[in-house]
């Protein structure tokens, strides 16, 4: 009876530790994977900097300005607001101006981030230094 017992404590024993050591080796492996540092995140702002002084190259005449209309503008596709909308700026966003329209009522200008380009209405803007 009592090698029964014995038999039987001993088998406890050995179950538990086996148990523990397997909850400590996995725990271990997992914790290790996940304390290596991820690679580091390269971000949209990031990639427009480093691609902004060969994307945004002034042409001649082109400037910098920024946007001076509270509400934002809209940039049209062609210089006049029948033309349907291709997308907008914000207020006090930069942006590069390419040229003016003949009649000087609109200007075609490009997003300083990336290569975007549209048409505003004239007299929205103001230029600003680099």
């Amino acid at each position: 009876m009592l090698s029964g017992l014995a038999k039987f404590l001993i088998g406890v024993v050995l179950g538990i530790v086996l148990f523990t050591g397997t909850t400590v080796a996995v725990a271990y492996f997992f914790l290790n994977k996940l304390a290596a540092a991820p690679p580091k995140p390269v971000y949209a702002e990031e990639q427009g900097q480093a691609n902004a002084s060969a994307q945004n190259k002034l042409e001649p005449g082109a400037y910098y300005a920024k946007v001076t209309w509270k509400e934002g503008l809209t940039l049209r596709g062609a210089p006049s607001a029948d033309v349907k909308a291709v997308g907008s700026l914000l207020y006090d966003q930069r942006i590069i101006v390419l040229t003016d329209s003949q009649d000087k009522k609109w200007q075609k200008v490009r997003l300083e981030e990336g290569n975007s380009q549209g048409w505003i209405k004239a007299g929205n803007i103001e230029r600003v230094e680099q």
